[in-house]
């Protein structure tokens, strides 16, 4: 895997830091350090690095409960995982997501390569509208519900749905931003090591280059 997907147009004026990059100086709100008060507070000791840690920790363990919810469900019911698909596939959409994400978080994770977190913009944007969309699809289901007007228990659902999405919202904008904040520091610190490395750096840069003309099927020396 190369280093980049694309590489940020920077140079010492405008990007790459002069020393190499601390982790304790990449936070995300609340774990944000406004007075010297705060210092020694729990929160304070969380990076980006740490949070998106958890975050892939998190969604890698809801990938594994709603998987043995399938196979409760499968056994309960009878039915193939096939149909139960079928009938809910963007739960499925959802399922597919949350596994890519999860491998992917855990390779930048290990690896450190920018590369992983540029690939987790766009499927972190993807896998946030599908979560938003079904839970709209949720919202409509109850309106749309015979007795709405009637049934106390399902206006009640529609306010847990509403709150529900309003949730899912915040903790989308929020995991978003840990996973800038997460990318700013992997960006900042291969780019020290690239500046720091000119030769090394050059070398990985151009047998990246040679891997990708080989995939294209072109025979490279």
């Amino acid at each position: 895997m190369a280093d980049w997907i694309w590489r940020p147009k920077v140079d010492e004026s405008n990007g790459i830091p002069g020393n190499e990059p601390n982790v304790d100086d990449y936070r995300v709100f609340p774990c944000v350090r406004f007075q010297a008060d705060y210092a020694n507070s729990p929160c304070c000791r969380l990076n980006a690095y740490t949070l998106f840690k958890c975050v892939s920790t998190l969604l890698a363990a809801f990938w594994v409960l709603s998987s043995i919810g399938i196979v409760i469900t499968m056994i309960s019911t009878g039915h193939s995982a096939k149909k139960i698909m079928k009938d809910s596939p963007l739960f499925a959409i959802e399922q597919a997501l949350c596994l890519g994400v999860a491998i992917v978080s855990f390779a930048a994770i290990f690896t450190k390569k920018p590369a992983y977190a540029q690939m987790l913009f766009p499927a972190y944007i993807v896998l946030d509208l599908c979560l938003i969309g079904g839970q709209i699809y949720s919202i409509v289901e109850v309106v749309q519900h015979e007795n709405f007007k009637r049934n106390n228990v399902v206006e009640s659902g529609l306010f847990a749905c509403i709150l529900g999405l309003v949730l899912i919202v915040v903790m989308a904008i929020w995991t978003f931003a840990i996973l800038y904040v997460f990318y700013t520091y992997l960006r900042d610190k291969h780019l020290h090591w690239e500046r720091t490395h000119p030769e090394e750096a050059a070398a990985r840069l151009l047998e990246a280059q040679r891997s990708r003309i080989r995939v294209c099927g072109v025979r490279v020396k």
